[in-house]
């Protein structure tokens, strides 16, 4: 399903407009893989295809861990940071204390996603509810759909 969230999000990136930036950044499996990878960018279309061939090569596998990631993300002082994670069952206490912690007292919403699943996970509606975020779960269907959309 991961190739399918990476098509949604380049579709929803394409409804920002061009004055509005972003920066993909994936959890970390040994590397930080990121488009930019220095800071965001603004997501005009050819800004928008940059990003779908540089990452195009990324791929989901083993174990990740949030912390590298969500520092660089914080580092371009983001009004919004979306957490998309296809294991949000595993997640636990400690998930949401790690992620709020590095949220420190910063004003920026975190939006959670659990790509599958029946419900949304306990640590992801924790993370959402106090950063002003929205959790919630998008099922296989749903993913499908955004991708081509």
């Amino acid at each position: 399903m991961f190739s399918f969230l990476k098509e949604a999000a380049f579709h929803s990136l394409q409804t920002l407009g061009g004055d509005r930036r972003f920066q993909i950044i994936f959890w970390n499996n040994g590397a930080d893989d990121a488009y930019p990878a220095a800071a965001p960018t603004f997501a005009t279309p050819a800004n928008i295809e940059a990003a779908r061939r540089a990452l195009d090569g990324v791929f989901a596998h083993g174990q990740t861990d949030v912390e590298s990631a969500l520092r660089q993300a914080i580092r371009s002082d983001p009004d919004v940071i979306v957490i998309a994670t296809g294991k949000g069952m595993q997640l636990d206490d400690s998930f949401a204390t790690q992620v709020l912690s590095l949220r420190g007292d910063r004003k920026f919403k975190i939006h959670a996603v659990a790509i599958g699943g029946t419900e949304t996970p306990p640590a992801l509606t924790q993370i959402a509810q106090r950063s002003g975020g929205q959790a919630r779960v998008v099922d296989e269907g749903e993913l499908k759909r955004l991708s081509r959309e």
